[in-house]
């Protein structure tokens, strides 16, 4: 009885220290991932619908100002770099916009790091973490967002984009896939405490 105890201790011993290591591992792939990723997140003053349209016609002119580049970044960093000298086009673009929609809101746009929730696309997932982005605040910022992946241009044509992150970030992007399926989970649970602890 005392022997099959013993065993049965370290069976869970050993399985917690396997799942916790997992664990580790996979929140590192998402830390990774999110090195190469700059997210772009435009929040509505309110949920009106108009609100709505607004955040959304920003969300446009802001794609179309970083297009529109003669240069295009090749790394994260350089995005983030690119985002900060362009600061003043960008919130050109921005008032332009809202002059355009007839709203008078003052908006504020940041370059940080921030927690995002799981994120699901057409044709792929991003798990729960922290992500360098540039975001954009209409008026009040009381409104649902919207958000996407600007670096590399997920938000634009997601195949192209898609080829240039690396085999295993491709996977874990993709949460249906085998194992990528279970490390996608482990890293959005992980990034998700993350924030609860943070």
């Amino acid at each position: 009885m005392r022997l099959l105890r013993r065993r049965m201790e370290c069976t869970i011993a050993l399985t917690l220290c396997l799942t916790m290591g997992y664990a580790l591992f996979s929140a590192h792939s998402q830390r990774s991932l999110a090195e190469d990723l700059v997210r772009l997140r435009v929040v509505a003053n309110s949920d009106s619908a108009y609100d709505q349209s607004v955040k959304l016609a920003v969300r446009d002119a802001v794609l179309e100002e970083i297009a529109g580049w003669e240069i295009q970044p090749d790394c994260a960093q350089e995005m983030m770099n690119e985002l900060d000298s362009r600061r003043g086009c960008i919130a050109q673009a921005v008032r332009q916009t809202l002059d355009a929609c007839g709203s008078d809101d003052r908006f504020a746009i940041r370059l940080d790091r921030e927690y995002y929730p799981t994120r699901t696309y057409e044709t792929f997932s991003l798990p729960a973490g922290e992500y360098q982005g540039l975001r954009i605040f209409l008026g009040e910022g009381a409104g649902h967002n919207w958000w996407c992946v600007i670096y590399p241009a997920l938000c634009l044509d997601t195949v192209s984009a898609e080829q240039s992150l690396t085999g295993e970030q491709r996977g874990l992007i993709h949460r249906d896939t085998g194992e990528y399926a279970v490390r996608f989970r482990m890293a959005e649970v992980v990034g998700e405490l993350e924030a609860l602890l943070g």
